[in-house]
């Protein structure tokens, strides 16, 4: 009886072991798929477009952030205003523009065409303080930024998609 338990219980591990084995050569090969895709999603008109994230111009920014409790961190990125990179792409924002930014979470937030055309308001962030920002699986990622919300709650980390309507 001793041995059977003995037998069931290497048989579980064994299992359990070329599972994990297995499960992790997927997440690998969804890495590396992503990795190929890595940019941010532009959806306007019905028309889908990514931009590379090293395709986006740069330029230093920094400003104040505000956290959940109010407190206030000022911040150095390096990214682009998110006008500057929407008109690049052919992407024209009107006052009444709607645009929502989503993130890889699921998160997303809104934003009208009037913050989006004000001049030092709404940014792609590529780099905070100098450290790149992250996707969830690892690699470049983004965040969106919005100067003078009072809780940051606009400030979409691992952005993926903009949809502007």
């Amino acid at each position: 009886m001793k041995k059977v338990k003995i037998m069931i219980g290497f048989i579980t591990v064994l299992a359990l072991v070329l599972s994990l084995c297995a499960c992790g050569g997927q997440k690998e090969q969804e890495v590396e798929n992503s990795a190929l895709l890595a940019g941010l999603v532009i959806q306007s008109d019905g028309n889908e477009i990514t931009v590379a994230w090293d395709e986006i111009d740069r330029a230093p920014f920094e400003g104040d952030i505000a956290n959940g409790k109010g407190e206030m961190t000022h911040r150095k990125y390096e990214g682009s205003e998110l006008r500057t990179l929407l008109e690049a792409n052919g992407i024209e924002i009107s006052e009444d523009s709607v645009i929502s930014a989503t993130g890889e979470d699921g998160f997303s937030a809104e934003l009208t065409g009037t913050e989006i055309l004000e001049k030092g308001k709404v940014y792609v962030a590529l780099s905070d303080n100098g450290a790149m920002i992250e996707s969830i699986q690892g690699g470049q990622g983004a965040q969106m930024i919005v100067f003078g919300d009072p809780n940051s709650k606009r400030g979409v980390k691992y952005l993926e998609i903009i949809s502007v309507d």
